[in-house]
Order: C-alpha cells, then sequence, then structure tokens
C-alpha cells in the first residue's frame, strides 16, 4: 500500500489481564487498545484480537477515557479476524465458521499508529494450516488495513463446483447508529442500472405480523456482480455469514453505515462509516443488528474475503480502509473512496474513472429511519 504513514515507534507491548499482548494505537484523531487472541480463553471472558477499543477525539460525546467509543463497550474487540468459512468442514469447531479465530497469533508493533499480526500455520489449533497478516493503521479519520493468506492444505469444497472456495471474515461493530442497515453503490437487481442502495433495517414496532420486532428486513450479504454464489449445505447454527443476498449486488466495493454524532435522534448530524475494498470481486459485506440491545441503533457491518479455487503456496491479498467522519453529502464519501484508490496506487485518471459513475447528491433521506 503507497502513502500510508507508519509513525516511527516510541511505545511498547504490553501483557494484558488475560496475559496476552496488547498495544496502544494512536493516529490523528484515533486511538485504542489493539492486542492478540486469548485462545484459551472462554467466550463471555476472552479478547479476540483486533482493537480491545477505538476511540476518536472529534465527535462531540466524549464517554471513554480517550474520547468517543466507536464500537459498542459490550465487545472485547472489533475490527478483528473472526472466521474462517468454507462449504462443510466435517468439524464446524475446527474447519467451518471457526470461532473468533482461536489460533494463536503473533503482535508486532510496527510504529505509534500501526501493529500487524501473523497466523502461522506451525501454531494452529485448527486443520485450516494458513499462514495470515493483518497490518492496521490509524491516521486522521481512517484506519488502513492490509491482508494477506496463504494456503498450505486444501480443506474446502469439491474442485470444478460453487463449493471450491474458503472465505475469511473480519467483524466490525458499530454503536449509536442512525439505523440499523447500510449503504452501497449497487443494483437492486441485475438488469437494473448502479445507483445507492440499502440494505438491513428492522421490523418496525407495530409493524408486520410475520416478523418479529428487531428481525432484519435484509439478512446475510452482499456481494460483487460478477462473483459467483458460494455454495453451502447450510448445516451450521451461523451459516447465515456465508447465505447472500440473491438479487442485491454490488458493483463498486463502497459502503456505508451512518453513526449519530451526538446520540441525539432529533438533532441531525450524521458521522460515517466508510468501508472500501480492493481488490472488489472478493468481497461481501454482511448485515447483522444486536437484537437483543437496541437492534436500531446498533450493528454489525462485517466483511469477508473469498478466494475462489485457492492454489496451495499462492499469496492472496486485498486493501481496505475504513474511514469514520461527519459528512453532509454523498460526494463526500465519493471523494474518499476516490483518495483511497490513489492512496493505493491507481493514477488519478484510473480513479477518477471509477468514481464518475457515482451519484454525488444529498444524503438519504432514510438514513434516520430504521
Amino acid at each position: 500500500m503507497k502513502n500510508i504513514l507508519l509513525v516511527v515507534v516510541v511505545s511498547v507491548i504490553s501483557s494484558s489481564a488475560q496475559g496476552t499482548e496488547e498495544v496502544y494505537l494512536e493516529g490523528g484523531n484515533l486511538s485504542g487498545l489493539f492486542g492478540e487472541n486469548d485462545p484459551f480463553v472462554p467466550d463471555q471472558f476472552r479478547y479476540s484480537n483486533g482493537f480491545r477499543s477505538l476511540y476518536t477525539l472529534e465527535r462531540p460525546l466524549a464517554n471513554g477515557p480517550w474520547g468517543s467509543y466507536i464500537h459498542p463497550t459490550f465487545f472485547n474487540s472489533s475490527l478483528y479476524n473472526e472466521h474462517l468459512m468454507n462449504y462443510d468442514g466435517l468439524d464446524q469447531f475446527e474447519d467451518n465458521f471457526s470461532p473468533d479465530r482461536l489460533d494463536p497469533c503473533t503482535l508486532t508493533l510496527l510504529g505509534t499508529n500501526a501493529a500487524q499480526l501473523n497466523w502461522y500455520k506451525e501454531n494452529a489449533q485448527s486443520n485450516w494450516q494458513v499462514d495470515q497478516q493483518t497490518v492496521h493503521i490509524l491516521s486522521e479519520n481512517q484506519i488502513d488495513f492490509q491482508f494477506t493468506e496463504t494456503f498450505s492444505v486444501e480443506s474446502w469444497g469439491p474442485r470444478e463446483s460453487n463449493k471450491d472456495w474458503v472465505s475469511s471474515m473480519f467483524a466490525s461493530y458499530l454503536m449509536d447508529t442512525t439505523a440499523s442497515k447500510f449503504w452501497f453503490w449497487g443494483k437492486e437487481h441485475p438488469a437494473n442500472s448502479s445507483t445507492w442502495i440499502h440494505f438491513g433495517g428492522i421490523i418496525p414496532e407495530g409493524g408486520y405480523d410475520y416478523l418479529p420486532l428487531g428481525v432484519p428486513i435484509d439478512e446475510g450479504s452482499v456481494k460483487h456482480e460478477s462473483a459467483p454464489h458460494r455454495g453451502t449445505t447450510n448445516i451450521h447454527e451461523n451459516a447465515f455469514n456465508v447465505k447472500e443476498h440473491p438479487y442485491k449486488f454490488f458493483t463498486l466495493p463502497l459502503y456505508v453505515g451512518f453513526v449519530d454524532g451526538d446520540t441525539n435522534r432529533e438533532t441531525y448530524d450524521p458521522w460515517s462509516w466508510i468501508m472500501m475494498f480492493d481488490p472488489a470481486e472478493g468481497h461481501n459485506v454482511t448485515f447483522t443488528t444486536f437484537w437483543w440491545w437496541q437492534p436500531e441503533h446498533s450493528t454489525a457491518l462485517d466483511w469477508q474475503y473469498t478466494v475462489w479455487s485457492p492454489e496451495i503456496g499462492t499469496e492472496y491479498s486485498y486493501d481496505a480502509r475504513i474511514v469514520f467522519k461527519p459528512v453532509s453529502n454523498l460526494g463526500e464519501i465519493v471523494e474518499e473512496y476516490q483518495t483511497f484508490l490513489i492512496d493505493i496506487g491507481y493514477s488519478p485518471e484510473v480513479a477518477e474513472i471509477y468514481v464518475s459513475q457515482i451519484d454525488t447528491g444529498p444524503l438519504p433521506e432514510s438514513i434516520y429511519t430504521p
């Protein structure tokens, strides 16, 4: 990734109360505690890899030690490597929907604003036998994310089929959302033209007889229009992570959720949570509400990276960026996507071709509608 600032290391890695390593990262107006997995700690007490807290200094509400919380405080981690998934692993714990990436990882501090996590196949407790690496970099209003993986054994469905794939899933939890849904640039139906589409939403109180309050209207994930549908047996309890919407697709990997600036629903001060990826074709974004806790104002906007027909020994990778900032129109969101493309190496001319097809008008009227 080009043009991403790494600040010289002046801090040290420390151990958390659970015994795993963690570090405090600070870049621009964002900061937080970042750490490894706790592979041997019971689920309700475990910290997963990634950010154990994430804050911004700019948001008016200051409810945390280093500014305003971005993620729900009842989750121990966010922006973390959560699952490895495939068609039908014989053992749910080891092969299919591996819970919270229990395989141990190693934390390396790259700078005061950046850290790297590595999963080595030699240390794996599961059958995946895959080397993976994530890099998180904080800077003003944004988190840059880099991911690489290399497979050493075949642990997926049969070749020459829609089951010949492996997906890595990454968690992204938000609190104080204006609505339990996100928007993306894509199509309501393959025959339609691209436009801003919303995905998610919950059944309103007193709404439909056949669905209870808090159940998502849309669920599962949104894939790129050119990607094949992943085959699955749907035999496991969280197979919804693999389920894909049958006719909604994205055409550019640009997604946005909205957070209320001061948590007062009577005022209009949306902050955007913009998610961007490259390359586009391997990505899905999933939607989940926290139905047990303010489902209309708490959302998981997780994302997945799928490799089709993986080759042993081949390195697969992608770049991502998340921007968290107040916005007043869609044009500001599109500008962030254009900047991201240029920063990762696209020429300004090519970046302009991509963004010129995106509508840049006012924000959707329904961003404060559950």
